[in-house]
């Protein structure tokens, strides 16, 4: 699917633009379609950031407590963070085993799991949320639910897409009249008022 998508071209534009009766309409649908590839594209190279900023710190952690093979889990943590929640739960879980089996004492598998946490926990409370910005803060129980629906759907590649999903559910919910509602319980606490008014004709008056 990705594949034809990107062999498409600007097939989806013409598109667009072909069945929307009015001026308005057409500004209106483009709109949302560049509102869209903005927010995933920020979204996508911001996370790639921070994830790979996760992994060296993670790296160099865990190589400092005497960890096998620091620079596995780096990458390890890097790619797992792209699923939230669950991705953290399975390094911890991997960090946790492979410690029982290199150290000689479940205390010190435990530090590097309870390094693990502290490292992601810090990205997820603190780096991510300043990074990624108010403009694409969703709920968080939206955002387990859609990771659990799709991880059980398709698993860790539905997991992969969930949040971009969600994302391209709120742009469309920012833009129709009719789905502002979603729009607001899809916004993260504070960010109710952010750009989740639907997008009238020009100059703010109704097409």
């Amino acid at each position: 699917m990705l594949f034809f998508m990107i062999a498409s071209g600007d097939m989806f534009y013409e598109k667009i633009v072909a069945v929307s009766s009015t001026f308005g309409e057409k500004r209106r649908a483009i709109g949302i379609v560049y509102d869209i590839e903005r927010k995933i594209s920020r979204y996508f190279l911001t996370i790639t950031v921070i994830n790979a900023g996760l992994g060296l710190c993670v790296g160099l952690a865990l190589g400092l407590l005497g960890m096998p093979n620091p620079a596995l889990f780096g990458v390890m943590a890097f790619a797992l963070n792209f699923i939230p929640f669950f991705g953290a739960l399975v390094g911890m879980a991997l960090t946790f085993a492979i410690g029982i089996v290199s150290f000689d004492t479940v205390g010190a598998a435990a530090l590097a799991t309870g390094t693990y946490l502290a490292l992601t926990s810090i990205e997820s409370q603190f780096v991510t949320p300043f990074s990624v910005g108010r403009s694409l803060k969703l709920n968080p129980v939206a955002v387990f639910v859609a990771v659990a629906f799709w991880g059980w759907a398709w698993s860790v590649g539905g997991m992969f897409v969930a949040v971009p999903v969600l994302i391209v559910a709120r742009a469309f919910a920012e833009k129709v009249e009719g789905l502002h509602g979603l729009g607001v319980f899809l916004s993260g606490r504070g960010a109710e008022g952010l750009d989740t008014s639907p997008t009238t004709g020009e100059g703010g008056a109704s097409g």
